[in-house]
């Protein structure tokens, strides 16, 4: 029995590997109300070159987290769950305070486990997204 052939994906100018936002269903699947499936390669895509704005996000004069705007819903982190103006406050139970090291701390959780569960706040209200990574991670 031979294995599996690799999977062979057309290039895309917006998501390398991806021809369109159709496409994503085989990479990206929603399993219930907050958790998803995902190939780590898109995962890893996701944080190279996210398309929002972060900014920080302060409550009672404190820094509560991240703030996402400028993200639309069909493209991937909108696939992924994330809606315009929510709030990323933790990764794996690690506070995100700083907009500039978001990428970088996600990576890092992400890079030695296969699931990553982020805490965000929408409208006020806390939520958890939690994704399950999906092939090797990159090296």
């Amino acid at each position: 029995c031979l294995p599996p052939a690799p999977v062979v994906v057309p290039a895309s100018p917006t998501l390398p590997g991806i021809a369109d936002t159709e496409d994503l269903d085989l990479f990206v699947t929603q399993l219930g109300d907050s958790v998803w499936d995902v190939d780590r390669r898109v995962f890893d895509h996701a944080l190279d070159s996210p398309r929002v704005r972060v900014i920080p996000a302060e409550e009672n004069g404190s820094r509560i987290g991240v703030r996402l705007y400028g993200l639309r819903r069909a493209s991937l982190l909108g696939r992924l769950g994330f809606q315009n103006g929510d709030t990323l406050v933790a990764v794996n139970r690690n506070p995100i305070l700083d907009g500039a090291a978001v990428v970088a701390d996600v990576r890092r959780t992400a890079a030695s486990l296969d699931r990553v569960v982020v805490a965000i706040v929408r409208r006020g209200v806390p939520l958890t997204h939690t994704y399950l990574l999906r092939g090797a991670p990159n090296g």
